[in-house]
């Protein structure tokens, strides 16, 4: 039987708590809102260190992650409800997954 390798992902606190859960919930993955932690954290720092993914709308993590710092889901979705927001990761969660098998650190999702 293959051994499952377990990810985390960080989602950012202008993103829903129910991303949060619907990524915990996917097969080998954990996941925590940034509202859940503890705010004095440096969330960049924190992901450096445990090697999460973090799931973010803010530009600023683009800059943070240099050079490869941790992995970014830059989520470039404009202003949208958040129906369509889950409906589009579900959606592209298995290309994402993909990418960061390879290597792909930053991903784009539009």
């Amino acid at each position: 039987m293959p051994t499952l390798i377990v990810r985390s992902a960080i989602v950012d606190e202008q993103l829903p708590r129910r991303l949060a859960r619907w990524v915990n919930s996917q097969p080998g993955w954990t996941s925590v809102h940034v509202l859940d932690l503890d705010l004095s954290q440096d969330i960049a720092r924190t992901a450096e260190q445990s090697k999460s993914l973090i799931i973010s709308k803010d530009e600023d993590f683009v800059t943070l992650r240099m050079p490869d710092r941790f992995p970014l889901l830059w989520l470039r979705l404009g202003n949208c409800h958040n129906d369509r927001l889950m409906a589009r990761v579900a959606d592209q969660w298995p290309s994402i997954e993909s990418m960061l098998d390879r290597g792909v650190d930053l991903m784009e999702l539009r």
